[in-house]
């Protein structure tokens, strides 16, 4: 009995990394308020608070949350960007420059009622994070109906690295907030 002999190549295993940006310390409206038709987050995820010591390629994003009122569904769009700023660029009257970003994400989400993993999204398109640069994520839903009692797990503390608004016709419209 004779056998040949095979070499084989087994390529680098590569897994997917889950990273926890922050802690709860507050919950708040702010990603996607259910109480108007129409809204956009801005938010700046500084090197620090990402913590990546090399280039990644982010493939989705987590938010914690709870929603006690009736299911919504929201037409959601997720942009990123690698940038230098460390505040947001929202101001009244002006749309975000979303065409400089990439589109990660564009369908129709279902928040629902009793989740607690409210907003899970995998990107469409893989986005390639450059280490030693902060991170800029745009959100922006739209639903044909209004909900109330949607609440995001965030962090008090990053108040100065994020902005929000909301309408029920026209972002342009409507003040930009940091609170929660």
């Amino acid at each position: 009995v004779q056998s040949e002999k095979v070499n084989v190549t087994i390529s680098e295993e590569k897994g997917d990394i889950v990273a926890t940006i922050g802690t709860k310390s507050n919950t708040g409206l702010q990603l996607l308020n259910g109480v108007y038709k129409l809204n956009e987050s801005e938010t700046i995820y500084t090197v620090e608070k990402l913590g990546f010591t090399d280039n990644k390629t982010l493939t989705g994003v987590l938010f914690k949350g709870t929603k006690t009122s009736d299911d919504q569904v929201k037409h959601i769009k997720v942009y990123l960007q690698n940038t230098e700023d460390v505040t947001p660029t929202m101001t009244k009257g002006v749309e975000l420059p979303v065409e400089s970003m990439t589109l990660v994400y564009e369908g129709d989400y279902t928040l629902k009622k009793g989740e607690t993993d409210l907003l899970d999204l995998t990107f469409t398109t893989p986005f390639s994070y450059q280490k030693d640069m902060n991170l800029r994520m745009v959100i922006q839903g739209s639903s044909d109906n209004t909900v109330y009692s949607t609440y995001y797990e965030v962090e008090k503390a990053d108040q100065t690295h994020f902005k929000y608004r909301n309408h029920d016709t026209d972002l342009s419209l409507a003040t930009p907030y940091t609170t929660y």
